[in-house]
């Protein structure tokens, strides 16, 4: 079976990703797909019947990077999963004979509220968070905002870096365990104080 996963909801297509992963029975494989030429493609995709253990073959990002290529569908005798860490355009993928097409879409609150990060506005923005944490999982707002930081203008180079820094000391704390209070409620302080 070949499955396309995309869109601009990371947080839950990478969740999606990850419980097929841990369901699958048998040999994983992942691939960077911004490298993966044709050839490799044809070995990893067709090589699995020679073994009986069963084969998941994961690309990554390979219509982003590769939108010219041109790959052979036909014999494939692994699982395949294009996973895309960002919404495709309907011309980006090819046809896929029987293929599952699975778009992990951001709710537009979430849009509302990065569109309007901007110094000083931190106050305006948590009525707005609050509405995203209905649909959104803290994680992908975080991202987002980081996304967004990327995008703007609108800082002074030393306000910017001062907000990666805090952005970085959170993302840290919350993986090593050393948060206090929840990642929620630290986010809402950390765009409360923009």
């Amino acid at each position: 079976m070949i499955t396309v996963l995309h869109g601009d909801n990371t947080v839950v297509s990478r969740q999606a990703l990850n419980n097929i992963i841990s369901s699958f029975k048998g040999e994983i494989i992942t691939l960077d797909g911004k490298s993966l030429d044709v050839t490799d493609f044809a070995q990893v995709s067709r090589s699995g019947a020679m073994f009986e253990q069963k084969r998941l073959v994961i690309i990554e990002n390979f219509f982003s990077f590769n939108k010219k290529s041109r790959l052979d569908f036909a014999q494939i005798d692994s699982d395949l999963i294009f996973y895309e860490s960002k919404k495709l355009s309907p011309t980006s993928i090819p046809i896929i004979k029987d293929a599952r097409i699975q778009e992990y879409k951001a709710d537009p609150i979430i849009f509302k509220l990065v569109d309007n990060i901007r110094p000083g506005n931190g106050k305006n923005l948590i009525l707005v968070y609050r509405q995203c944490l209905k649909t959104s999982e803290p994680e992908f707002i975080f991202a987002m905002i980081i996304r967004q930081l990327r995008l703007t203008k609108l800082f002074p180079p030393d306000k910017l870096k001062l907000l990666y820094e805090k952005l970085l000391d959170l993302d840290y704390k919350n993986k090593t365990g050393q948060l206090i209070g929840s990642f929620k409620s630290n986010l809402e302080m950390f765009i409360f104080n923009i």
